[in-house]
């Protein structure tokens, strides 16, 4: 599973989220606003922590996003904190005024896709692709994804389409 939420500071340098199970099975996550960097930790058994990440929209507000296996529970319990210390959801913090700003949270089978917009149950997005005709002349074109890895075609399609994954750019020659 793929738990994200656009989050945004307030009061507090840090945000804790929290997956949970049949407790004690967990994930707790860290998100520190000041270095962006996260902490983890997993609880109990048969929760494993995959990956984080975050994605910085320059403008204070961040994605954040873990992946993780779950335990058999049927269902899991999402929590969120605001906090000016570190620590967990549910461990004592120094102040009572932290907050964030939230929007958008989803959880997904798998791995995180955009936001998919609901406002009763669940939904799902077949798979989004972004074509366009080729121009005339183009001998290379040169992907680059969110993580600075590129992608060079030479062999060129009458149409192209963007590879799966995070595009940050392309460029044709």
């Amino acid at each position: 599973m793929t738990l994200s939420v656009f989050v945004r500071q307030n009061v507090g340098d840090y945000f804790a989220l929290r997956v949970q199970g049949t407790y004690p099975n967990r994930v707790d996550v860290l998100f520190q606003f000041s270095t962006k960097t996260f902490t983890t930790s997993e609880g109990g058994v048969d929760f494993q922590l995959i990956s984080t990440n975050y994605d910085d929209y320059k403008n204070g507000w961040y994605r954040l996003s873990f992946k993780y296996e779950t335990d058999s529970a049927a269902t899991c319990a999402v929590l969120f904190s605001p906090r000016t210390i570190a620590g967990q959801v549910d461990s004592t913090d120094g102040a009572s005024d932290s907050s964030v700003f939230l929007w958008g949270s989803q959880c997904e089978y798998n791995d995180l896709s955009s936001f998919i917009p609901t406002t009763t149950g669940s939904a799902t997005r077949e798979l989004e692709a972004c074509s366009v005709t080729t121009p005339s002349g183009v001998t290379q074109i040169v992907e680059t994804f969110s993580d600075d890895t590129t992608n060079t075609i030479t062999s060129i399609p009458t149409t192209y389409t963007i590879s799966s994954g995070k595009v940050k750019k392309v460029i044709m020659t």
